[in-house]
């Protein structure tokens, strides 16, 4: 698929994030989207949306610290008053392990391609 940072680049200008990504260097944008496009290639196959990528990059350059440690929390529940728990990165498995939430909504969005059946 290849992303281009100028694709990522209009894809935030309207982004929460907008600040945040306008000022990663260039180096680290391109590197954020190269990481994310292989990921969500990874996690998704051949369906792929450009926008997954967007936020699996800028998801990326938030937490990549603790990712590498396996320290990202990727859920949380209060327990009563008092008590809370919290699954991270480390402990999860699947298909979208690793991914952020926003990229997995968006893929699972996705219409699912059509069946091709051939004889050969």
């Amino acid at each position: 698929m290849n992303v281009t940072l100028e694709e990522a680049d209009v894809y935030f200008a309207e982004h929460l994030d907008s600040a945040f990504w306008s000022d990663l260097d260039e180096g680290k944008r391109r590197a954020a989207l190269t990481m994310a496009e292989r990921q969500i290639a990874a996690a998704a196959g051949s369906a792929v949306c450009k926008e997954a990528i967007f936020e699996q990059a800028v998801y990326l350059v938030r937490t990549h610290d603790m990712q590498s440690g396996g320290r990202v929390v990727t859920s949380q529940s209060l327990d009563g008053v008092g008590s809370q728990s919290f699954q991270y990165l480390a402990g999860q498995s699947g298909r979208y392990a690793g991914i952020c939430p926003e990229a997995v909504r968006l893929l699972e969005a996705m219409p699912v391609g059509s069946l091709r059946l051939s004889r050969g």
